[in-house]
């Protein structure tokens, strides 16, 4: 073989060679395909997500608290806590957001459901009057009319519960009016066409934007027991095959809820940005804000955790499940005990749910603007 020939037999093996281990190069410098994110579907019991509503909806999503998590979560409405139940049993949707007493209703009818994350950590469901009013404590309300959503709403137990606790005859001393919601049910208040409002602090909330000012009736007997309120939900199977995603899930939740605490502002908007009917419309950007930090700070308040017994975000404790089903069945929204708390809460994913950094989250919110 000829000098010249060896030659180009040794260049083209070197230029092979250098060929191939560049393109291994720029295989290994190539970023990682990314993970693909796991679909969940979260019901809840409203199609109307208000900016309320912003740390389950739309902030752990804009932020990206879910995607970290590996999830891609859509969000459904159900027309109440029971539809969404039934959504979720009927393997419609993943995760369901309820209020627990269909749980406590539907679990011992066979549907194998229960909550791993409660939300809202207090009773949020509570009478108001006007402030200007007369009526001073709950025994100044007898004779008196109450206003409830409609006659078949869960709050007129409740109520009466109320009523008997402060030493009247919930038969005989009140009566109930259905006054639907919003503007409408704060009409026949002014109006006095009924004495007391029966309804929750959101709607209160809107009440108050519109220049009404209530005197809030929270801290009574027995409502003060139903801090289990607002709860995730899943079947206990799907709990079984996914606990990542309900703690991923939860997490984002949690993060969520921080960051809402320390820049609701900033929460505000990024529930605006997702939700743009949601912003009230023909007002200045500064009214319109203003109505919507009313709203949610309302509903933070009754979402926040260092006011409670067990300080993680998602947690339940023993006693206030047990309490709740206790003011349950003295309403007679349950006609026997339920049986054990665990079969309506786990707190397996409680843990895991809370292992992320809180302050970096509220430096996050304290560093954001939109």
């Amino acid at each position: 073989m000829s000098e010249r020939r060896e030659m180009r037999i040794a260049g083209g093996r070197a230029f092979t060679f250098i060929a191939l281990f560049v393109s291994g190069m720029m295989v290994a410098a190539a970023p990682a395909a990314p993970r693909p994110l796991k679909k969940v579907v979260l019901v809840f019991a409203s199609a109307n997500l208000p900016v309320g509503t912003s740390p389950q909806t739309s902030l752990p999503k804009m932020l990206g608290y879910w995607e970290e998590e590996g999830l891609d979560v859509e969000l459904q409405g159900a027309a109440g806590s029971l539809p969404s139940l039934q959504m979720i049993v009927g393997g419609k949707g993943d995760i369901g957001v309820v209020q627990p007493l269909t749980l406590f209703q539907m679990r011992p009818r066979g549907a194998e459901i229960r909550a791993f994350y409660t939300f809202v950590r207090q009773n949020w469901f509570f009478p108001a009057v006007l402030a200007d009013g007369p009526i001073r404590s709950i025994r100044d309300f007898k004779g008196k009319r109450i206003g409830v959503q409609s006659l078949g709403a869960s709050m007129i137990p409740f109520m009466k519960l109320v009523v008997a606790d402060a030493g009247l005859d919930p038969e005989n001393d009140v009566s109930f009016v259905g006054v639907g919601l919003g503007a409408g049910a704060a009409a026949l208040l002014q109006q006095r066409k009924v004495d007391v409002l029966g309804l929750w602090s959101a709607q209160y909330a809107l009440m108050e934007n519109a220049g009404f000012n209530l005197r809030k009736f929270v801290d009574v007997s027995p409502i003060r027991d139903l801090s289990f309120a607002v709860t995730f939900v899943a079947t206990d199977a799907w709990l079984r095959n996914n606990p990542e995603i309900a703690v991923g899930v939860g997490r984002g939740l949690a993060k969520a809820s921080v960051f809402a605490l320390h820049n609701p502002t900033a929460a505000v908007r990024l529930h605006w940005k997702m939700f743009p009917q949601t912003r009230p419309a023909g007002e200045s950007d500064v009214e319109a804000l203003r109505k919507a930090l009313h709203e949610l700070e309302a509903a933070l308040a009754f979402m926040r955790i260092d006011t409670t017994t067990d300080k993680r975000w998602g947690a339940t404790t023993r006693e206030e499940i047990e309490a709740y089903a206790n003011v349950l069945l003295r309403s007679g929204l349950l006609d026997r005990s339920p049986g054990r708390p665990e079969q309506y809460y786990t707190n397996e994913f409680l843990e895991r749910i809370n292992a992320f950094d809180e302050a970096k989250i509220i430096d996050q919110a304290r560093r954001y603007s939109l």
